[in-house]
């Protein structure tokens, strides 16, 4: 679990990146218009939600950072309960092994099953 939430976070950091570099890029493409043209106020217009985004991308950087640490710091301790529980596989093994070895006796003691048949006494059918 820890180690999928850690390649998703790391999954993402690219993408921000790749968002924060798109941005940039279309802010740069903005100063290179000549200037009064008709795109270059389109692109004008557009400049200050990208530069939002920009900052908005690099405003979750810290948070992802510090998913990815706080997995990390995670992982010593999950690797640790895993090596316990597979110190304990041998006895659990045992037990079952115990357990299937007594079965045989314990079906000897079971009384034999039998079955009550019953009539249903609104239409007189069996009923097993």
């Amino acid at each position: 679990m820890i180690r999928a939430q850690t390649r998703f976070v790391r999954a993402q950091e690219p993408s921000i990146r790749a968002q924060t570099r798109i941005n940039r890029a279309q802010s740069m493409s903005v100063c290179t218009q000549a200037p009064g043209s008709r795109a270059t106020k389109s692109v004008r217009a557009q400049k200050p939600p990208i530069r939002a985004q920009t900052s908005s991308v690099r405003a979750q950087e810290p948070s992802i950072r510090a998913q990815i640490s706080s997995v990390r710091a995670q992982e010593p301790s999950i690797r640790a309960q895993i090596s316990s529980v597979r110190a304990q596989e041998p006895s659990i093994r045992a037990q079952i092994s115990s357990v299937r070895a007594q079965e045989p006796s314990i079906r000897a003691q079971e009384p034999p099953t039998t079955y009550v048949r019953m009539k249903n006494k609104a239409n007189g059918d069996i009923i097993s």
